[in-house]
């Protein structure tokens, strides 16, 4: 303290618990010009994504509304996307377009063996999948499937043989799609008639099921592959009881992504699954992170799809303390400041090296830019401010 009871100035340094510590000031750094150029989402959409605007169609407002779950969401055609809903509809569009189009006309029904895939029926098949994971209570792959049928969006062929196990294979995919607990295997013209996931792109304990178990609920089919999601620990961890296993942890006090690379030598890879955000291999020195933000704000709300599904993923024994699929989003989100832009080498890094290395085949997302570049401060003032900053400081 000064001698008038007020901070010490800047020509002092102040003694606390027998050391010295200078008072910290605004210095000049050579990263200085890696600051964010704008807090605006529009501004940022504008300047890190030269992808022509999305699709405007009922099809897609109806997929986001049964996705995101919130009434209150813009949702009809006329009022158009909010920035996180564009990216994320560019990235399932983007998914859209690997999927084998002979097959997916096969199960829709489409006449004369098109070899065109249309898009907005496939929003249409994703939507209706989603709205029955809202509504059905133990929601299973099969009963997606003949809720489609039901109501038309899959053909009447997808009631048995071969044509049934390839609605099944789509609809895990799908289903992939929209909760981004799973990587599913890209599906190809020699179609694998099984539910299979990507082992390269999460860490798993079974890389494949068969297709009959499309009728056991979706937690089910998932918990089969491996844990995907965070479980209460019922004993204390080895690694944290034994000095020996230190080097396998990773302490959250010290997580910034210039520490990780410059200290750890710890490389980070980005990935488009929830299941694998900030899960950390110590053989390989890797550290895996989602980059796909936006879906975690257009899941914000407990009536949401993935709400859903951690809902009937959880029982008493398994679920941790205080565990809400919108604090797990909102944790989610603040675990990018945290990484990258509350540390100011950490930001730059993000600027030379991790930028272009976190687009999502070639979606780039750019709420993530704001959560990793705007500085804490900024992202405070942005969201008290900025009219369209949108939930920037992630609350």
């Amino acid at each position: 303290m000064g001698p008038d009871g007020g901070l010490p100035s800047s020509n002092h340094a102040e003694k606390s618990h027998g050391s010295w510590i200078t008072p910290s000031r605004v210095r000049s750094r050579p990263w200085r010009r890696f600051r964010v150029k704008s807090l605006n989402l529009e501004s940022a959409l504008n300047e890190y994504d030269d992808k022509k605007p999305i699709t405007d169609s009922t099809e897609r407002h109806k997929f986001l509304a049964a996705v995101g779950g919130d009434p209150t969401e813009k949702t009809s055609a006329s009022e158009g996307y909010s920035i996180q809903q564009q990216t994320y509809l560019r990235y399932v569009e983007q998914r859209i377009t690997t999927l084998p189009t002979r097959h997916i006309n096969e199960i829709m029904g489409v006449a004369g063996g098109s070899h065109i895939l249309s898009v907005d029926r496939t929003f249409t098949l994703l939507a209706r999948i989603a709205k029955c994971i809202s509504q059905e209570n133990h929601f299973s792959i099969e009963k997606a499937m003949d809720d489609c049928i039901k109501s038309g969006v899959l053909s009447s062929n997808a009631q048995d043989g071969i044509i049934r196990d390839k609605a099944r294979v789509v609809t895990f995919s799908c289903v992939a799609w929209i909760s981004m607990l799973y990587p599913p295997v890209e599906l190809t013209d020699t179609l694998q008639m099984s539910l299979a996931i990507d082992p390269k792109r999460c860490a798993c304990m079974l890389d494949s099921q068969s297709t009959a178990n499309a009728s056991l609920p979706i937690c089910e089919v998932i918990e089969e592959f491996g844990s995907l999601l965070p479980t209460r620990q019922t004993t204390e961890p080895q690694c944290t009881l034994d000095p020996t296993y230190s080097k396998e942890l990773l302490y959250v006090s010290l997580l910034n992504a210039e520490a990780l690379s410059q200290i750890g030598g710890i490389e980070i890879v980005w990935v488009d699954y929830l299941s694998s955000h900030l899960v950390f291999d110590p053989e390989l020195r890797k550290v895996f992170i989602f980059r796909l933000p936006s879906f975690c704000y257009v899941n914000r709300f407990r009536n949401s799809a993935f709400a859903k599904i951690i809902e009937q993923y959880y029982d008493n024994f398994n679920k941790p303390g205080n565990f809400t699929s919108a604090a797990f989003m909102k944790e989610i989100r603040r675990s990018y400041g945290l990484i990258f832009s509350d540390d100011s080498r950490a930001r730059a890094q993000y600027f030379k090296k991790e930028q272009k290395r976190a687009r999502c085949n070639g979606v780039m997302d750019p709420y993530l830019n704001i959560l990793c570049t705007a500085k804490r401060k900024d992202r405070v003032y942005a969201a008290a401010k900025c009219k369209n900053a949108l939930d920037v400081v992630a609350r």
